[in-house]
């Protein structure tokens, strides 16, 4: 799946404290949370967006820590 604002690939992150993460435009929010849904991976998204720059609204999704990171990129990965 891709960025709609750069074009470039959604990415997990991940955080030795926070566990995985990932930042994607607003406007992809709810697509991105249904794909999550349909593969039962735990999350909890930021209750605010941020817009930097006049840039448009990123939003954050954190992943429950015991999901694998690189489970959830292949999710990302091969989705349309």
């Amino acid at each position: 799946m891709v960025d709609t604002t750069s074009n470039q690939r959604l990415e997990v992150s991940t955080d030795s404290d926070y566990g995985p993460y990932m930042y994607l435009p607003a406007t992809q929010l709810d697509v991105v949370t249904k794909l999550l849904d349909r593969n039962n991976i735990v999350y909890r998204v930021d209750d605010y967006f941020v817009s930097i720059n006049d840039e448009p609204e990123v939003a954050q999704i954190y992943f429950d820590p015991s999901q694998d990171p690189l489970v959830i990129q292949r999710i990302f990965d091969i989705a349309e």
